[in-house]
């Protein structure tokens, strides 16, 4: 009896800590600690069926009577607590025969001697006993969340106790307010009542969803009754009763006036515990009805005046009552309209559905139409950002429209603007609030995908709300634009307060899961391709990337900037693959053409952008002229000749032009804008080859496509782009210079100008950064993170053992970007200044000793970063024509051999034609102006150039098939060879030439081994090669510490690819397709000579005497003795032994 109450008190959380711990891993004690089991806690407790009078029961049920009494107490005067504890155990024992002793209540009264503490006043006491309840409360509700403790403790009578405590708080106030206390004290009692309240009902949740005798006693007492009582009586409460008692705020959404009465935190938890309980009660009566009495169904609940009124308050009120208590009310009328859609006509008639649409529409109540997408107001509903209310919307919605009259109602009011509007308003998005990150796009997607399928008259609304809400982005985004380049132009800051940028990064991935989403159901495709889906989202992707100065930072520190991702790879893959899925399920024509235009105008824009850097920068002239171009617009050539070879950082400390940073800037841009665009249109190629549509009519119009004058402009300028470019960047990184550059960034910080003194970072990853205390990122600890769109200052910056370049902040270490395949973007560089030999002597004369174990790599200079985005074109080049040559033979396979040879030659031969022709451009640029290209490459550079023609040649010839072959299209090799002047593979002489000169010319040709085209830029590789490495082997110091190096950059560049593509077709059969081959045995050469020319008169005149056959054991033997001259040629050279 002379414990005290805080040793008491603790040691009942004690036995909570150690009940409520948990072991996932545990397959007995109903998920217990093995501290939980071994102790035998639950039995010690006497937490066990029939063990009526154990501990835990006992004290329960004791504190739970003594509370009521205290609640039912005297009115108007002091509450004596040893008379009301007294007055109970005599009502208790008149009701029963039994013995105190024999009752074992000395064990149930640890309540009563809490409040027997000489030190407490009176009101002390009770306060000391309420909160001692609310902790054998705890200790009850992790009884309850095991699943042998909720069992027992039913069986105990836990139900009826908190059923007997809940109905006796609805005069909490009333009772509470005739006693002698101080404001204080009255409200501190009030809220702890509350609380205990609120604690009662989530034991009872807790026991009704893994109990179902609960369920049962539950319904038996009438608790649904007693809970819509209560919450009906706390929400008046809440409610303000006389005008000056509340604050009264307009809503500019609206144009209403509501009441903000600053709920109190305990009336908050209570109002949430009921309508949770009772939407979880709602939700499991059907499949538990154990009552006695029948439970009362969810409808009958709604058309209770009481609930409908709480609901109906709660959601016209949303903003004081909060998004959370909102999502509850909304989550409970859609569960019960779900259940019986004919309360949807009384949700409708009693004003619910009304207030719903208020909140949603918010300023835009009554306008049923789509506000312009450049207006600065648009349509935002009147809710707070939380994510809990926003998930409960759709499927609110579709409730809504259950029956005929809820869906004309629904496309009456139009509710989709608003909701899709929440993807792209900054109130709802980052830095602002984190209510729509974790995939919350998604749901929003996910529903409206799931309403158009029960509402198909809804499906244009929400397409074309789709439609426009991407528009928006766009116009938001092309006005953020503006104002950067204005900014740029002015040397302005941009007032930051609205954080656009990273707003409009966070709109494109909302917008991209959106539509991932709801793209993904083939029928919606079409109706977003005539609403203008394609075209908005061509025009949304560029937007993301950063501009002018923010933009030359950026790029100059990626680790990589010839193949990271300058944009946001999410956002971007996603809007990729909505396009791809509406050239699937729509018509590919459609968005081919779309597509093409688009890709047309952003080639006249590269065009721009050339035009005006070789306006701004001296001495970048062309260098290599191209005759099957009219205009050397896209002609890159010669165009980084002015770009000085000095870090970023450098050139501003130096003040340089700020007119070159910008034209360069922008020029930039553009190549990647160009490079990502062409990557579209490859994908739409490939993948509507690979799910062509069955229908002829379909598979004719996509092969006129594919063989329009369009696209044959654009593989002309694209492959004069390439030509011009690639030769550029072999230039560059053939030249000394890149290597005495290269040289500066691999030595660390103090020793190099390429390392800033200070970058400046910004998170744009959604899910933010994690700051670690180290640079590996496995074996260091996490120390904070950071949140997307703050801004940060970093002064160091290594690439660790993973290869992840990390930057160093005053709070530790983050990432550049994630690791695994995707490799997102977590920061962004927005400026860097300084010089890192400043921080370095300063380091130094502290006497900071430092082992560094990661790798340092400095940033790249203006013309290596030039170059680093020029080569970024190869791979776009690369899977635009080798898409483009998988058409032809994707077109070959749907005709099949019994389809006329029209069919084939009105795709495959034009196709085949240009793909070739644009393939052999590429050695021609070179081939034909040797001694030029010597000068202005040299042969590094030379041999740079032919190891990428050769690769992106290989890709076009061989086709990897799903049986991990590569199939080889042999009307493209047939072409090149033909024009290449080795077309005795397929083309023989007649029996009319003179035996005697075919002898001869025979022999000649034995002794020729092939000098033009690809197989002489195979023999200009191998040569080079050769004679590098023998080079590199005779400079090479064996007494050097470092390792030694074996060959070049430029060999490690264009040999393997060379040696790749000559393996490929020296296998024994060229892996030629049986069809392919059954179809040209039959070919005659006036047919087969449209692969060849694009008039069949004009290669029969170079053909007359000649006959066409096709035999694939003889093409492949000429093939393999070409390639055998090569190899001879190499087996033979004295350089080889060097290698």
């Amino acid at each position: 009896a002379d414990i005290p109450f805080a040793v008491r008190s603790l040691a009942v959380e004690v036995l909570t800590a150690l009940v409520s711990r948990k072991d996932d891993n545990s397959t007995g004690g109903g998920g217990l600690s093995h501290v939980s089991r071994q102790t035998n806690v639950l039995s010690e407790l006497g937490v066990a069926k029939g063990h009526f009078l154990g501990l835990l029961p006992t004290l329960i049920r004791y504190s739970l009577a003594s509370l009521n009494v205290f609640l039912t107490g005297v009115p108007g005067g002091a509450i004596d607590n040893d008379k009301v504890c007294s007055r109970h155990l005599l009502t208790c024992s008149s009701e029963t025969s039994l013995e105190i002793d024999e009752l074992g209540l000395d064990l149930g009264l640890t309540f009563l001697e809490a409040n027997k503490q000489s030190s407490f006043d009176e009101q002390e006491r009770e306060e000391k006993a309420l909160e001692f309840v609310e902790i054998v409360l705890s200790l009850a509700s992790s009884i309850v969340s095991v699943a042998s403790g909720t069992s027992a403790l039913t069986d105990c009578g836990l139900v009826p106790a908190l059923v007997s405590t809940i109905a006796l708080t609805s005069n909490v106030e009333n009772e509470l307010s005739s006693t002698n206390r101080n404001v204080s004290q009255k409200k501190y009692c009030t809220n702890l009542l509350r609380f205990i309240t609120a604690q009662a009902i989530q034991i009872l949740e807790g026991a009704i969803v893994t109990h179902s005798p609960a369920l049962a006693a539950f319904h038996d007492l009438k608790a649904v009754d007693l809970l819509i009582k209560l919450l009906h009586s706390e929400f008046q409460k809440s409610l303000p009763c006389h005008e000056g008692d509340v604050v009264m705020q307009d809503l500019e959404d609206s144009g209403d006036k509501i009441y903000s009465s600053g709920l109190e935190g305990s009336t908050r938890v209570l109002l949430f515990s009921i309508l949770n309980c009772l939407t979880i009660v709602l939700h499991h009566q059907e499949s538990n009805p154990r009552s006695t009495n029948a439970p009362i169904t969810p409808s009958e609940v709604l058309r209770k005046p009481e609930m409908t009124s709480v609901l109906n308050g709660i959601i016209l009120h949303v903003h004081s009552y909060g998004g959370v208590l909102c999502a509850l009310a909304t989550t409970l009328i859609s569960d019960i309209m779900n259940s019986d859609p004919k309360i949807v006509h009384y949700v409708y008639e009693c004003g619910l559905a009304d207030t719903i649409f208020r909140m949603l529409k918010g300023k835009s109540y009554g306008n049923h139409g789509f506000l312009d997408i450049t207006s600065d107001i648009w349509h935002e509903p009147n809710i707070p950002a939380s994510s809990e209310l926003i998930m409960s919307l759709p499927n609110l919605i579709i409730a809504l429209a259950l029956t005929d009259d809820g869906r004309k109602k629904i496309l009456e009011v139009n509710p989709i603007p608003e909701l899709l509007s929440l993807l792209c308003t900054p109130k709802f998005s980052m830095p602002h609030s984190r209510c729509m990150l974790n995939e919350m796009a998604s749901l929003i997607g996910t529903g409206l995908d799931e309403l158009m399928r029960h509402v198909p008259s809804m499906k244009k609304t929400v397409i074309k709300s789709l439609v426009i809400l991407v528009k928006r982005v766009v116009h938001l985004g092309t006005k953020m634009s503006n104002l950067e380049d204005e900014a740029e132009k002015s040397e302005t800051n941009i007032d930051k307060k609205d954080d656009c940028r990273i707003c409009l990064v966070h709109y494109a991935s909302n917008v991209g899961q959106a539509l991932e989403h709801i793209l993904q159901n083939e029928e919606n495709c079409s109706e977003f391709v005539s609403c203008g889906g394609v075209e908005a989202i061509l025009k949304l992707h560029p937007l993301l990337i950063l501009r002018g100065k923010q933009f030359l930072a950026h790029v100059s520190c990626q680790s990589s900037p010839s193949a990271a991702s300058l944009s946001h790879s999410t956002a971007s893959s996603a809007l990729i693959t909505a396009i791809k899925r509406c050239s699937v399920n729509d018509s590919p024509t459609k968005i081919m053409g779309k597509v093409a235009r688009e890709l047309k105008l952003q080639l006249d824009t590269l065009e721009e952008a050339s035009l005006k850097i070789r306006e701004v920068i001296p001495n970048s002239n062309v260098l290599f002229r191209c005759s099957d171009s009219d205009s050397d617009a896209l002609n890159i050539s010669g165009i980084l000749n002015g770009i000085p070879q000095i870090p970023l950082n450098v050139l501003q400390e130096n003040g340089s032009s700020r007119g070159m940073l910008l034209a360069f800037s922008s020029f930039l841009r553009e190549i990647f804008n160009t490079e990502w665009m062409s990557q579209v249109m490859s994908e739409i190629v490939r993948v509507a080859g690979q799910r062509m549509p069955l229908a002829r009519n379909a598979r004719s119009e996509w092969q006129k496509q594919l063989a329009s004058d369009e696209m044959r402009s654009i593989m002309q300028r694209l492959g004069l782009l390439y030509r011009t470019s690639m030769s550029e960047v072999c230039r560059i990184r053939s030249t000394p210079q890149f290597d005495m550059g290269e040289t500066e960034r691999w030595k660390s910080p103090g020793q190099s100008d390429y390392y800033p003194a200070t970058y400046r970072l910004r998170i744009v990853c959604c899910d933010g950064a994690i700051v670690r205390d180290g640079l590996d990122i496995d074996s260091c600890s996490s120390v904070g993170g950071l949140e997307m769109g703050e801004e940060v200052d970093a002064f160091d910056r290594c690439v660790n053992r993973s290869g992840i370049m990390r930057y160093r902040i005053a709070r530790g270490w983050v990432s550049e970007q994630t690791r695994g395949h995707s490799r997102e973007p977590i920061c962004e560089v927005l400026c860097i200044s300084g010089n890192s030999k400043k921080r370095a002597c300063c380091l130094s004369e502290e006497k900071v000793t430092e082992v560094r174990k990661p790798i340092d790599f400095g940033i790249s200079n203006l013309s290596s970063l030039g170059a680093s985005i020029l080569a970024r074109l190869q791979i776009s080049y690369s899977s635009f024509f080798s898409s483009m040559s998988r058409s032809t033979m994707v077109g070959f396979r749907n005709s099949r051999p019994s389809v006329s040879q029209s069919n084939i030659n009105s795709h495959v031969g034009i196709v085949v034609r240009d793909v070739g022709m644009f393939l052999r451009k590429n050695f021609d640029l070179i081939q034909t102006r040797e001694d030029d290209a010597q000068m202005k490459l040299g042969s590094r550079g030379v041999a740079m150039y032919f190891g990428n023609a050769l690769s992106i040649l290989h890709s076009c010839l061989c086709e990897d098939s799903r049986r991990d072959r590569q199939l080889l299209n042999v009307f493209l090799l047939c072409n090149i060879l033909y024009h290449d002047g080795l077309h005795d593979a397929f083309i023989l002489p007649s029996i009319n030439i003179d035996i005697g000169q075919k002898e001869i010319s025979s022999e000649v040709d034995k002794k020729c081994v092939p000098s033009s085209g690809f197989y002489g830029a195979i023999r200009y590789v191998l040569k080079h090669s050769l004679s590098d490495i023998a080079q590199m082997e005779t400079s090479l110091d064996d007494t050097a510490s470092h390792p030694k190096q074996r060959v070049s950059k430029t060999v490690a560049s264009c040999f393997p690819a060379t040696l790749s593509l000559l393996g490929r077709l020296s296998s024994q059969s060229l892996s030629i397709e049986p069809d392919v081959v059954a179809v040209l045995r039959k070919t005659k050469f006036v047919d087969f000579s449209l692969f060849l020319h694009e008039n069949s008169d004009e290669a029969n005149a170079e053909n007359n005497d000649c006959i066409f056959s096709f035999q694939q054991n003889s093409f492949a033997r000429v093939v393999h003795c070409n390639i055998g001259a090569i190899t001879h040629e190499l087996w033979t050279n004295p350089e080889l032994k060097n290698c």
